[in-house]
C-alpha cells in the first residue's frame, strides 16, 4: 500500500512539476533536456556500489578494530559520532546512518545505557549531515552542485572546509558530556564474506571516485558497474534508492520549466543578491536540502554561498535533511516511545550547531 507520509516529498515535488508544466508550455525534447543524466548515473552507481560493500562485509570489517569489549559510554559515543562524521564523506550521510544507527542502539542497550540513546542518535545524525558536506559524494545535493557548476575537487573542499573543521570540534566537545565509567559489551564478529567479491566492489568504488574526479566517463562507469555487480550479485543492481532518483528526475523537469520563465529568473536573481546563504538555509527547513539545491542553483552563480546554505541548512528541522528521518524512524521502531521529546532534543541540538556555523559563514564567505 502506498504510504503517503513516507513519500510526501516526492508527491510535493510531483505537484510542483505538474504546476510548472501547466504554467510553461514545453515540448517532450525540452523535458528530456532538463534531466541531468550525469548526476543520475553517478548517483545510481554510488548507491549500488556501497550496497555491495555492505553485502560482502567490507564496511563492518573496517569498523571493528576501533571497538573494544572494555570501553566507556564516552568512547562508544565518540566511536559512533566520529564514524558517522567520517564515513558520510565517502559513503553518504544516508548510508552511514543506515549502517551505524541500529548498531548504536543495540550496543547502548546491551551495555545498559538506554537513557543515552536519544542524545547519541541525535549527535550521530548531526555528524552525518555535517561530515557529508566536505566531499562531492557525501550527499546527493553536493553531487548535484559539483556537476551543475562543473567544479573540481580541491576548490569544492576548500570552500566548505572551515565549516567541516568547526563541526568536528563542536561534535568532539559534545562527547565530554558522556560518562567515562567502564562498560562491558559483546561485540559481533566481523569478517569478509568473500575476498574475491571484496576486491571487485572495492575496485568499483574506486571507479566511482575516478568518475567524480572526471577521470572516467559516467557511461564507462555504468558499464563497469553492471559487469562487476553482475559478477558479485546481480540483485545489487536493484538496491538503489529509486525514490531519490525519481525525486531528482521530477525536480529537474520542474526547475527546467521554471528556467524558461524570464520574469521569475529576474525576480529570483534580485532576491538572491547578497542573501543566497540565508535564503537557501531557510528553504531547506521546509523543502529539505536536496530540492533546495536543485531549485535554487538555477538562479545564482555563487556556488560557494549555495553550498554553505544547503550544508548548514541540513541542520534545523527534522525535514531539513531527509537523512535525519532515517534515525528518527529507527529510534521509534526500536521502541522509542518519547518521539516528541526526541524531536525537541534533536531540534535544540541542531539550533546549537546552527548558530556558530552561521557566524563562521559571516567570517569566511
Amino acid at each position: 500500500m502506498f504510504n503517503l507520509k513516507r513519500h510526501l516529498d516526492l508527491l510535493i515535488a510531483a505537484a510542483f512539476t505538474l504546476l510548472t508544466c501547466l504554467m510553461v508550455p514545453c515540448t517532450y525534447t525540452q523535458l528530456l533536456d532538463s534531466i541531468n543524466l550525469i548526476v543520475l548515473g553517478l548517483l545510481y552507481c554510488l548507491m549500488v556500489t556501497i550496497q555491495g560493500m555492505r553485502l560482502v562485509g567490507i564496511l563492518q570489517l573496517l569498523l571493528r578494530p576501533f571497538l573494544s569489549e572494555r570501553t566507556s559510554l564516552r568512547a562508544l559515543a565518540r566511536f559512533f559520532i566520529g564514524s558517522c562524521f567520517l564515513l558520510s564523506m565517502l559513503l553518504t550521510n544516508d548510508v552511514s546512518l543506515i549502517m551505524l544507527v541500529p548498531l548504536a542502539i543495540l550496543m547502548l542497550k546491551e551495555s545498559s545505557c538506554s537513557t543515552a540513546i536519544p542524545l547519541v542518535l541525535a549527535l550521530m545524525t548531526i555528524a552525518a549531515n555535517l561530515g557529508s558536506m566536505l566531499t562531492p559524494i557525501g550527499n546527493p545535493q553536493n553531487l548535484y552542485l559539483y556537476t551543475h557548476y562543473e567544479l573540481t575537487l580541491l576548490p569544492f573542499m576548500q570552500a566548505i572546509a572551515p565549516a567541516a573543521v568547526l563541526s568536528a570540534l563542536l561534535l568532539w566537545g559534545c562527547t565530554y558530556y558522556f560518562s567515562r565509567e567502564p562498560l562491558s559489551l559483546y561485540l559481533p564478529k566481523a569478517e569478509l564474506k568473500s575476498p574475491y567479491r571484496g576486491v571487485l566492489v572495492s575496485a568499483l568504488f574506486l571507479a566511482c571516485v575516478l568518475c567524480v574526479l572526471r577521470l572516467l566517463a559516467v557511461e564507462e562507469l555504468l558499464a563497469v558497474t553492471f559487469v562487476v555487480l553482475g559478477l558479485v550479485d546481480y540483485r545489487l543492481l536493484l538496491k538503489a534508492d529509486f525514490k531519490l532518483l525519481l525525486l531528482f528526475v521530477v525536480l529537474f523537469i520542474g526547475v527546467g520549466n521554471l528556467s524558461r520563465l524570464p520574469e521569475l529568473g529576474d525576480l529570483m536573481a534580485e532576491m538572491f543578491s547578497e542573501h543566497e546563504f540565508y535564503l537557501t538555509l531557510l528553504s531547506c527547513q521546509f523543502i529539505s536540502n536536496v530540492p533546495a539545491a536543485v531549485l535554487l542553483s538555477n538562479y545564482t552563480g555563487n556556488w560557494q554561498e549555495l553550498l554553505w546554505g544547503v550544508s548548514v541548512g541540513g541542520l534545523g528541522t527534522l525535514v531539513a535533511s531527509m537523512a535525519s528521518l532515517i534515525t528518527f524512524r529507527a529510534y521509534v521502531g526500536q521502541g522509542g516511545r518519547k518521539a516528541l521529546r526526541y524531536i525537541l532534543l534533536f531540534t535544540l541540538l541542531n539550533a546549537a550547531f546552527l548558530v556558530p556555523l552561521c557566524l563562521l559563514h559571516e567570517l569566511c564567505v
